[in-house]
């Protein structure tokens, strides 16, 4: 009888955190619609109030992150992040033109869709740089980790070997 109890506990429990997990991700409006997405006055939209965005334009001190220097070879670092990106399996590319690109991540275990934009700056040879969560307060630095992880892996691509 106590086994059975446990069991059946045991199911429930897994059936709860499915359905939060498979809820949050198909029933949320929020969710499904990126905002603050896009270009102004040629500039990366500014990130919202949650702290879970960093963006190299932002003029909030605690989101902001270098943008990427590409001052050595930009057009060639420019196409090199683009092969980066696509080698990352969580990466998807949503749009695209000579300057601007939006990719959505999907983090693996949970399925939250992340947005990431960069921007090519040919005059300062900059690329700067967004990644912004589309649900919840915090995303526990991982905006800010990838961001990094991108700049590590371009270093790394454009090194001589």
């Amino acid at each position: 009888m106590k086994d059975n109890w446990a069991t059946i506990s045991l199911i429930v429990l897994i059936a709860l955190i499915m359905l939060i997990i498979f809820g949050s991700r198909w029933y949320n409006t929020e969710y499904a619609h990126a905002k603050n997405l896009g270009l102004s006055k040629g500039q990366l939209i500014e990130c919202g109030k949650n702290p879970n965005c960093v963006s190299s334009q932002t003029t909030q001190s605690s989101m902001r992150i270098a943008p990427i220097n590409a001052s050595d070879t930009p057009e060639l670092t420019w196409l090199m992040l683009r092969d980066l990106v696509e080698t990352i399996p969580q990466a998807i590319l949503i749009s695209e033109n000579e300057t601007y690109r939006h990719y959505q991540f999907t983090t693996p275990l949970m399925g939250f869709i992340d947005d990431v934009e960069l921007l090519y700056d040919r005059k300062k040879q900059l690329i700067q740089v967004k990644s912004a969560s589309r649900v919840g307060q915090s995303d526990f630095g991982a905006n800010r980790k990838r961001v990094e992880l991108l700049r590590e892996g371009l270093n790394k691509a454009l090194s001589p070997k």
